[in-house]
């Protein structure tokens, strides 16, 4: 609508990217002055209504919001829609108290529908995540249905606490090629399951590893253990009178 298209430019260059140093230099200022918390660790709960009221403050240069040049209409608030949905009213209401209460519904409503939109995905994803999985791993999940049988077992877990694992580690060292690193550290063993899909290990003293000892499943793998040696022999015991020495005639 706009006729408007992005161009890559060079990083740090305020000829070109100035104005976004700029709105980052006053995200990083505004998270700083409203930010209640000594830590700032309260810094997301405000970071909705920043980002809100950035996108739609006028632009020096080009006189628009940046909400406007991306979509091409305003954006509105609840506080600004609500009034224009009283006004609409059969007895134009404008008693105070009736429209705080009219607010609280719409965003009651609006909240309903946001974790019923988020159910809806979170089950849309589940499934296609649980199509992907391999057989072992299928086995291991609970039972969708959400109805009990006392004579199921529960699930199999994919590693028993005390077996020795394979963890995989993305980094390697400086100065190494990814291609040619060995990625599959250890062996370790499983001290204990946290979750589902989630393992701890047991890291010895002076391995060397620094990293969080609860890992997901598909970081692991379990090592190959081979059983002891066959004990029974295949063929009975040779005595001396049974023994045939090949270099006689």
């Amino acid at each position: 609508m706009m006729q408007s298209r992005s161009q890559a430019t060079l990083s740090y260059r305020p000829q070109a990217n100035g104005q976004q140093e700029r709105s980052v230099k006053t995200v990083m200022q505004s998270v700083c002055v409203y930010a209640e918390d000594p830590l700032q660790q309260d810094w997301d709960e405000i970071a909705e209504k920043l980002i809100f009221a950035i996108n739609n403050s006028q632009d020096g240069t080009r006189k628009e919001t940046p909400f406007y040049l991306v979509h091409g209409w305003d954006a509105q608030s609840t506080l600004k829609a609500m009034p224009s949905s009283l006004k609409r009213g059969s007895e134009r209401q404008s008693d105070a108290l009736v429209w705080r209460r009219e607010v609280n519904r719409q965003q009651e409503i609006a909240l309903s529908k946001a974790k019923e939109y988020q159910a809806t995905d979170k089950a849309r994803r589940a499934k296609e995540h649980n199509e992907t999985l391999g057989r072992q791993e299928k086995e291991s999940l609970p039972s969708l249905s959400g109805e009990v049988d006392p004579n199921e077992t529960s699930p199999r877990s994919l590693f028993a606490p005390g077996s020795r694992v394979w963890l995989y580690i993305e980094r390697v060292k400086p100065g190494l090629t990814k291609i040619l690193a060995h990625r599959w550290h250890g062996p370790f063993r499983i001290k204990k399951k946290v979750e589902e899909f989630a393992y701890e290990l047991e890291l010895p003293n002076r391995s060397g590893y620094s990293f969080y000892p609860v890992v997901h499943v598909s970081r692991l793998k379990a090592v190959s253990e081979f059983g002891d040696r066959p004990k029974v022999r295949l063929a009975p015991e040779v005595d001396e009178e049974s023994r045939v020495d090949f270099g006689e005639e």
